[in-house]
């Protein structure tokens, strides 16, 4: 069967790269700091129903979700600003003056003011909400993301943050993106046996009258005619039907052939799998749908490990967006209720599904195990050992451990590490309480303010050099991709000759020389292929100490909203107030990097002996230092990197 992320053309087209980005819908292409304005609209909603009374420090907060949803607002393409319009336009209206009167009136004027206007904010914002789950609205999104892939200008951000938004348009609309993602990646590669199941799923043709075709064959459709087709099936409708749904669940253990609890059943994949292959006298207790052998299901696509059960789940007749998200959370509940029962929960829900809509299989997501281990790997046990060398002549005058600031340092490691198994809610909480720790330490006034003064700089380079290494990093490991055999050569050469590994400390990465190559980059990897776009971003912003400084600037003006998104979520987790999980993402790997730094620091200064405060002192005036002498560096590289 073609896999839907080989490009079919070389050099690949901007279909292709279009397909790429139907592909995986789970996986961001943004940053994970990233916003979008289905988010900011949620988030700011939730604050104008809040039922708390307005005080003083409640400002911040409201003045930061307002500036994400105008930040937000502002990134849309052009056919889905086109199609919001009005609902749009009043909305940034709103958020506009919202935000004139918050900055120009007192706390005790505002507390009086607020009741007065959210009535009629309130309307406004949800006016825009209810839009989110339109077919129209997709549809201008998915136009979008079409369009950037087209152009040839398109910086790669630009298609990355079309691509987040569509998908979260086809989740605000209660579809499946698993589903669209399959239907929308079948199109694009032109394939005949996958354009039947877009087409069954359109209504275009029935069932009964379907020949299926060669796997590997080609429906022959035009770039436009694909196109069409995908804007049918991202604004369409979902059809009536009787709606049956299978998942799986792993870690179940044996079990008996079949459990019925309601319209949930459990079934062993093994006896389902030997009765259908074999036949028998226990044929007739197989649900029907697994019984159609006219269709594309075949009984080999079931899970076979002896510790998978399978759950179907009769949805009964109806109308459903998303049935298989629908299906899995009811199977989910009835493990859960049963878990809670018996004290532990050990199963685990696997990816795939089978979904039947009135007696045959309509979809099939491919069922997939998830094995994973407690026990620490070898690099893992590599990289103690050679940290325990490396700490063991600076530990050696503070043990047995006996101060008190060692150990409160020493006790926020553990909230750090103990936060990155928590979900983002609760690890933003663990994270600013690091935060607050050593914001207090170093006498730097509140934790936020802390992070302004001391961070800030050293963030904004990290974010240039990771962004920048990652792209050049991918494209060198990515070498199979080349068309010409001497290209494959020579990028697996070159990131020999960059790359040095070092036992427990992993490997480390020459970037300043591989930046030399990069004119090599951008003429081995083609525009749309997935890298040529992001290499040739980097190679703009790279061109001349202006671009660089522009970049700079950019990633500057995201500083402060960051900032202010991770104090109101921190307040809002704190005394009650409004939050989405999805906002609490966007700063989870922000708050996570800036603790670690601070507690790096802290505990450098403290095991040198110099102290918290000069440690911060020397690490803050290192990247002050790197700032300011951008704008007086000839060469962007080494205003980048620092000289040599």
């Amino acid at each position: 069967m073609r896999q839907f992320d080989v490009p079919r053309t070389y050099p690949p087209s901007w279909t292709d790269e279009l397909r790429m980005a139907t592909l995986w819908p789970d996986r961001r292409w943004a940053p994970p700091t990233a916003s979008n304005v289905v988010w900011a609209t949620s988030e700011l909603y939730g604050w104008l129903t809040d039922q708390r009374e307005y005080e003083g420090q409640h400002k911040p907060g409201w003045l930061s979700v307002l500036a994400d949803l105008k930040y937000s607002a502002s990134q849309l393409g052009p056919h889905l600003r086109a199609t919001l319009s009005g609902d749009l336009g009043a909305a940034i209206a709103t958020a506009e003056s919202l935000t004139a009167d918050l900055m120009n009136s007192s706390a005790s004027h505002l507390a009086s003011l607020l009741p007065t206007r959210l009535v009629s904010d309130r309307q406004v914002i949800a006016g825009l909400s209810a839009r989110w789950p339109e077919a129209d609205v997709r549809e201008a999104a998915w136009n979008d993301l079409a369009d950037a892939c087209r152009d040839e200008a398109a910086e790669y951000e630009t298609l990355a943050l079309r691509r987040n938004l569509f998908w979260e348009l086809i989740r605000a609309g209660d579809y499946g993106p698993d589903q669209m993602s399959r239907l929308l990646a079948a199109v694009l590669s032109d394939s005949e046996f996958h354009l039947v199941e877009a087409r069954l799923w359109l209504g275009d043709i029935s069932e009964d009258d379907v020949t299926w075709p060669r796997p590997d064959g080609d429906a022959g459709l035009s770039d436009d005619e694909q196109l069409a087709l995908c804007a049918r099936l991202v604004s369409k409708q979902p059809a009536p039907g009787h709606h049956v749904v299978w998942v799986a669940f792993d870690r179940a253990g044996p079990s008996s052939f079949h459990k019925q609890v309601g319209p949930v059943s459990f079934w062993n994949p093994e006896w389902l799998q030997a009765v259908l292959e074999q036949g028998g006298p226990n044929l007739p207790h197989v649900p029907a749908e697994l019984k159609d052998s006219d269709g594309f299901f075949k009984p080999d696509v079931l899970p076979a490990e002896r510790e998978v059960r399978l759950a179907r789940v009769d949805l009964g007749p109806g109308v459903f967006t998303d049935p298989v998200r629908l299906a899995g959370e009811q199977a989910e509940a009835v493990v859960a209720l049963a878990g809670f029962h018996v004290g532990d929960a050990k199963w685990h829900r696997l990816p795939g599904h089978l979904l039947a809509i009135d007696g045959r299989i309509r979809s099939i997501g491919s069922f997939g195990r998830t094995l994973s281990s407690d026990m620490p790997n070898g690099s893992y046990q590599d990289a103690m050992e050679v940290e325990l060398d490396r700490l063991a002549p600076r530990l050696e005058g503070h043990l047995p451990i006996t101060d008190a600031d060692l150990s409160e340092i020493i006790d926020a490691v553990h909230w750090w590490q103990q936060a990155r198994r928590q979900p983002p809610l609760a690890a933003v909480l663990l994270h600013v309480r690091v935060l607050e720790l050593i914001a207090q330490r170093t006498n730097a006034g509140p934790w936020y303010q802390y992070l302004d003064t001391s961070h800030r700089a050293n963030w904004l380079r990290h974010a240039m050099i990771s962004s920048v290494g990652g792209v050049v990093d991918d494209c060198l490991w990515s070498y199979a991709r080349a068309a010409a055999p001497e290209d494959r050569q020579f990028l697996r050469e070159l990131s020999l000759a960059l790359t040095t590994w070092r036992p427990g400390t992993g490997r480390s990465f020459d970037l300043r020389s591989a930046l030399e190559s990069l004119p090599d980059l951008v003429r081995i990897f083609p525009l749309h292929d997935g890298l040529g776009r992001r290499v040739r971003s980097v190679g703009k912003r790279l061109d001349s100490v202006d671009a660089l400084v522009q970049w700079h600037d950019d990633l500057a003006g995201q500083w402060p909203l960051l900032l202010k998104r991770l104090q109101r979520i921190r307040n809002a987790l704190a005394h009650g107030g409004p939050i989405q999980d999805s906002t609490a993402a966007t700063v989870h790997h922000f708050a996570m990097q800036l603790a670690g730094w601070s507690l790096s620091v802290a505990l450098e200064g403290t095991l040198d002996g110099a102290g918290v405060v000069a440690a911060h002192d020397r690490y803050k005036q290192e990247a002050d230092q790197w700032e300011s002498a951008l704008t007086s560096v000839t060469d962007p590289v080494e205003a980048l990197l620092g000289p040599q």
